[in-house]
């Protein structure tokens, strides 16, 4: 390991953290890795990943093109101990690193199965303390007792079998040894050998073995020469991945990812700034095709640039239609946003407008239902009214309704295809970009210089407790144990 490079661990239950350090002292640690995780860390440009626990019930698991898109870009990639030599089993072919004797067990077929390694686990605040014991070390320790001649053959099997068959959620050691054994002499024997030693935490040993390798070795980028499918569904989750907040939580991030994480909790609008993410993504690929330039804008230069670009595609959207059809919200610095907002909307429209699109009749009345739902309109007399209200014709609002369902689907759902372009996913930050032009950024790393920074984290945390999970999400946060978890590392703030 060369100095200056940087190596990011995706570590949980599999091994304390005190421990990691001991062995990688210079990583940067994240908690266990989701979907999604692997091409947000591919932005901090590391010289290696390694990838330890990952979560894959509650929310969804790290996909293969995660790892092969990482190993695309000649990133290392290293698997070990757990959801790390789940991986490296299915994609070592590829390029990607196993580690440990997890690994070769799933890669040469002695285990097939995720419950092998899969336990129930603390959070954050309790440093992931597994709960339950994995199989893999179950196996271990009834092969170690073995060669000790602690238990026997059929024993061994007889405890295998029976913990096979507990939910990983239950799966305790302990309790399997007192329902296997033929008397309490017996089973008393083999916890007196537990407590002298006796269990092998084989995830853990896997897990200090992968981070000694790492640390031993010299990464030289090696670019995977198979290029990664862009599927639609992958092209959706790299558009997202550069149009959110970073999602891996460590007081060790960079600045800009550890703001664009904490911006969740200054946000009352979070969604609208990753909509306008979106928005200025596909508009700057879209302005390559015209004489104006989206990669980099100052409020000040908006205006004017919308003007031009009203006149270029003969296309006119108020700021105040707009903000009929998105929720653009009250914050101070939203005046910023809206003007950033209608310049990417007419840009994109504009473009839509050139190639003749038009949503499918279908899609359009849905979108329409879906409008007049929200907003109490479904009664003729009251959608009526609201037309007089905002003085608008029902052929205007017809044709807004064109435009929005396009932006809707073509946009925020990844259907980019009939656009004809094809995004260069050099995985910019599109997020933090709006962060800066709304001065967001600015503040939150004022609040961070401050004496009491985490007071003030604090405080505005405590709107988020009282929200329940689909709240929660409109916010950023996958479910309420990554809000515990900032929580958690909030109260731990080191400066």
């Amino acid at each position: 390991m060369k100095p200056n490079q940087l190596i990011v661990v995706f570590l949980g239950p599999s091994l304390s953290l005190e421990q990691a350090r001991q062995r990688l002292p210079d990583a940067l640690f994240l908690p266990p890795a989701r979907s999604g995780d692997i091409l947000h860390v591919v932005k901090l440009n590391p010289s290696a990943i390694v990838l330890i626990d990952g979560y894959f019930e509650n929310t969804p698991a790290i996909w293969h093109k995660e790892i092969l898109f990482a190993l695309e870009r000649g990133i290392t990639v290293i698997g070990a101990a757990s959801m790390g030599a789940l991986r490296a089993a299915e994609l070592d072919q590829y390029g990607m690193i196993g580690i440990g004797k997890i690994y070769q067990d799933y890669k040469e077929g002695r285990i097939n199965q995720d419950d092998e390694v899969a336990v129930l686990h603390h959070q954050h605040q309790s440093n992931y303390k597994a709960v339950t014991d994995a199989m893999v070390n179950i196996r271990a320790t009834l092969a170690h007792a073995l060669e000790q001649e602690i238990i026997d053959v059929q024993t061994a099997e007889q405890m295998i079998k029976q913990a096979k068959s507990i939910h990983y959620k239950e799966r305790k050691l302990e309790d399997i040894c007192s329902k296997n054994y033929p008397s309490e002499q017996y089973a008393q024997n083999f916890l007196k050998f537990l407590d002298k030693g006796g269990y092998i935490n084989q995830k853990a040993l896997d897990a200090e073995l992968a981070l000694t390798y790492i640390r031993n070795r010299v990464m030289v980028p090696h670019p995977s020469p198979m290029p990664v499918p862009k599927t639609l569904f992958f092209r959706g989750l790299l558009h997202q991945s550069c149009c959110e907040h970073f999602p891996s939580f460590s007081w060790d991030l960079p600045e800009p990812f550890l703001i664009s994480n904490l911006s969740r909790i200054f946000l009352s609008h979070y969604s609208l700034f990753v909509s306008t993410a979106m928005l200025w993504f596909i508009a700057t690929e879209i302005s390559k095709e015209t004489p104006f330039e989206y990669s980099s804008l100052h409020a000040a230069d908006v205006p004017g640039l919308t003007t031009s670009i009203s006149a270029y595609y003969n296309l006119q959207i108020s700021v105040e239609e707009i903000g009929l059809f998105i929720n653009i919200g009250s914050e101070v610095f939203s005046q910023n946003l809206v003007s950033l907002l209608q310049l990417l909307i007419l840009t994109i429209v504009g473009c839509l407008r050139i190639k003749e699109l038009q949503p499918e009749l279908d899609f359009l009345q849905q979108f329409i239902e879906d409008f007049r739902y929200q907003h109490h309109l479904l009664s003729k007399v009251d959608f009526e009214q609201w037309l007089s209200t905002h003085n608008m014709s029902l052929s205007r609002f017809i044709e807004l309704a064109n435009y929005f369902c396009l932006l809707d689907f073509l946009i925020f759902r990844s259907n980019y295809d009939a656009l004809e372009i094809k995004p260069n996913f050099d995985l910019k930050d599109w997020f933090t970009n709006v962060l800066h032009y709304t001065g967001v950024y600015k503040e939150i790393k004022q609040v961070l210089s401050l004496p009491n920074a985490d007071e003030r984290l604090m405080t505005k945390l405590q709107r988020f407790k009282r929200m329940n999970s689909k709240e929660l999400l409109k916010h950023g946060f996958a479910n309420e144990y990554e809000l515990q978890e900032l929580i958690s590392a909030i109260n731990k703030m080191p400066y």
